[in-house]
Formats: C-alpha cells, structure tokens, sequence
C-alpha cells in the first residue's frame, strides 16, 4: 500500500473539536510536559488525555500542570491497559468521533496530527498510521536486530492480510471511533499491542493507511521490547497472537 501524500490544504479547525489525543506515559516526567504544552498550543480544541501507568517519578502531576487531562493507574499494568484506558475515555466522550494516540517519550512528531486525520475526515481509511519508513521523512535509525525484526513482522503481516504496510510497529495511529469499539474488545491483546491489533483490525474488515511521519530516536533507549528476554518473549508472544487473529474469519462486521 503506498502512502498516502500530505494535504493540498489544511483541515477545517472544526475536527479538533471532535478529536481526542491519547498519550500513555509510565515515568516520562522528562518528556510529558514539552509533549502536553506543545499539543495545546498548537491544537487546543483537542481533548488531551494522559494515562499515567503508575509512574514514580511526578509524571501524573507535571502533566496536569501543563494542562492535560491525567488518567492514572494506581500501579503499573502496562502498555496495552494504558492504551485500554485512553480508548474506554474516548467511547465515553460524546465529543469524541476522532482519536490520535501518540507515546509519551518523545519521539512522535505531534504536529503530524492533522496529516493522521485527514484520511479519516475524507472517508478514505479508517485507521491511520504514522509511518517511520514510507516517504521523504524515513529518517528514522534503528539497529539491525530491531530492523530484522520489523522487517519479519511486516512480511508476516502482509501474508497473513494480504495488505501492504511499511510500519507495522509504530505507536502513532488515528482512529474513527468504530474501530475505538474493535480495540476494548476481549480481543485486544493486553501485552505488546502491535503488529497483532494490526492484524486484528484488517481483518474486521477496516481501510488502514499510512502517512509519513518523522520520528526521533529514543535516545534513554527506553522500550516495551528492551532487553534479550524481553524481545524473545515479544517474538514468541506476537506470532502467537498474529496466528490466533489471523485464525479468525476475515470480513467482519465493518468488511465492505
């Protein structure tokens, strides 16, 4: 699938006002207050939401004070429930028809929100990928086990979905609000969403897109799949869960 070219001409503002930004933190007290007052200058319609995953270090208070809307787990339950949080808000919002999430390290480029929504505003996908790798902007550096990595799970996906898509690992999606439903699910994977919910959602029968966006290198080299063990299980984990989603009937209640 190639990606989609960035808009002749901008949104309408009215969309911000139906838009809701997600961002799952877990001890980013560094990160979140940057992230938090550029998305509010920059888009301050949107209903800014950061789910604090149990951190210990002041990320819940640094983000209310920049001026989101903080979520907060009690303890750590991981990056999956964090992301379950966000979405269980959204469903709940009556303003809420949009959804972007974006990490709270960094690294996403949060003025790449309007890129992300204007597929969805024209009826043209119903999920939006920021990619790392399609385009001008594939700057983006990582190692060659991640690389090998990525590079498997993106065979192995477009196989199992017959759907072309360069990066099928990135954590800065936008959603229409039916596929928010798809994604608190028993169906959602608690541990490591990713390529997984992809896959999930394909075969649902949603129109998945990418745009490019330029993303900076994780310089704390903070990551879900950090470490030898961590990325063995993460391997294992996801071709599991890759198998059972595709082990489902393909064309769901939203196939067309």
């Amino acid at each position: 699938m190639r990606p989609r070219l960035p808009a002749a001409q901008p949104l309408p503002s009215t969309i911000f006002d139906r838009t809701a930004v997600i961002i799952p933190a877990y001890n980013e007290a560094k990160n979140i207050a940057l992230i938090v007052k550029g998305i509010k200058s920059d888009f301050p319609a949107v209903d800014l939401v950061v789910i604090d995953d149990g951190s210990a270090d002041g990320t819940r208070e640094i983000a209310a004070q920049a001026g989101a809307t903080v979520l907060s787990h009690t303890s750590q339950m991981g990056y999956g429930v964090a992301l379950q949080t966000g979405y269980k808000y959204a469903l709940g919002s009556s303003r809420c028809e949009y959804l972007v999430q974006i990490d709270g390290d960094g690294q996403h480029n949060y003025r790449d929100i309007p890129r992300l929504l204007e597929p969805l505003l024209h009826q043209e996908a119903d999920l939006v990928i920021g990619s790392r790798f399609s385009g001008k902007r594939a700057s983006y550096r990582i190692g060659l086990r991640r690389r090998a990595g990525m590079t498997f799970f993106r065979m192995l996906f477009r196989i199992m979905s017959k759907t072309k898509i360069q990066d099928v690992t990135s954590g800065m999606k936008a959603f229409k609000k039916k596929v928010i439903e798809n994604c608190v699910s028993d169906e959602f994977p608690y541990h490591y969403p990713d390529t997984n919910v992809l896959l999930l959602h394909s075969r649902n029968g949603f129109r998945i897109v990418e745009v490019p966006s330029a993303m900076k290198e994780n310089k704390d080299r903070k990551s879900m799949h950090g470490g030898i063990g961590r990325q063995l299980f993460y391997l294992v984990w996801m071709i599991l869960s890759l198998v059972a989603a595709g082990s489902k009937t393909k064309g769901g209640p939203h196939a067309r």
